[in-house]
């Protein structure tokens, strides 16, 4: 047996546990209460916001929704509803601290 694919797989659930707890306790937190679902994906740094748009650092479009900006816990978003319009789905850019860093997350509710 390889010891070490071993332990890196070990490694990996005790990770995967640890991401599992930290989302039902960010779930609890606007604005994931009633999300069904969702990852993070990426974290942008030196983000750029101008006329409630979201620019990266390098000046690439994010998002055009900045309306939830004055939340407690400020973030653009970018959502889509499904067919039957009861369903919906989106990008969430959450801004997580004063150098304009944003975290990308993807939900469904």
């Amino acid at each position: 047996m390889d010891k070490e694919a071993l332990s890196k797989i070990k490694h990996w659930a005790e990770v995967s546990r640890e991401f599992e707890q930290l989302c039902a306790e960010i779930k609890k937190i606007y604005p994931f209460e009633d999300v069904s679902y969702f990852y993070f994906t990426a974290i942008h740094e030196n983000c750029k916001v101008e006329n409630g748009r979201l620019y990266s650092a390098n000046g690439t479009l994010l998002c055009n929704d900045g309306r939830c900006m004055d939340e407690d816990v400020p973030y653009f978003v970018d959502q889509s509803s499904g067919y039957c319009e009861d369903d919906y789905y989106g990008t969430m850019f959450i801004m997580v601290d004063e150098l304009n860093t944003f975290v990308e997350v993807h939900y469904e509710c």
